[in-house]
């Protein structure tokens, strides 16, 4: 049982050891530091963000490709509605964050998450409906 005393705890606290997550793990989705630097977190809207995380977090670790089908996109990023799904890719692709291969009929899209040199700066906030 642990015993507080004012901001202080007595001796008889079991101290749990907080231990920091593995610098490299081929499950751990991870935004380039060039998101945040270049601004891209502040101009795109965040539906814009939320998609590229949905996309970043289905991406194989090696190849960088992804083919999530539009319904998991929106139900992983909590939008009902597909036309802000393909305005936010719109976005993404033509800032040159990604690369889409677009399918015929059933088949989902693919997508590259493509390296920080392919990206553009963008110039103004986007302004679709989130």
């Amino acid at each position: 049982m642990t015993r507080h005393i004012g901001d202080h705890l007595t001796h008889h606290q079991t101290r749990v050891r907080s231990t920091p997550r593995p610098k490299k793990k081929n499950t751990r989705l991870y935004i380039d530091h060039e998101y945040v630097d270049k601004g891209l977190l502040r101009v795109f809207k965040p539906t814009v963000t939320l998609i590229y995380l949905v996309l970043a977090r289905h991406a194989n670790y090696h190849t960088q490709r992804c083919f999530p089908s539009a319904e998991r996109i929106m139900s992983a990023a909590g939008v009902g509605n597909r036309n802000t799904v393909f305005k936010a890719i719109g976005v993404l692709e033509e800032h040159g964050l990604i690369r889409v291969e677009r399918s015929k009929g059933k088949r989902s899209n693919r997508y590259t998450l493509l390296s920080t040199r392919h990206w553009k700066q963008p110039s103004c906030p986007h302004t679709e409906k989130s």
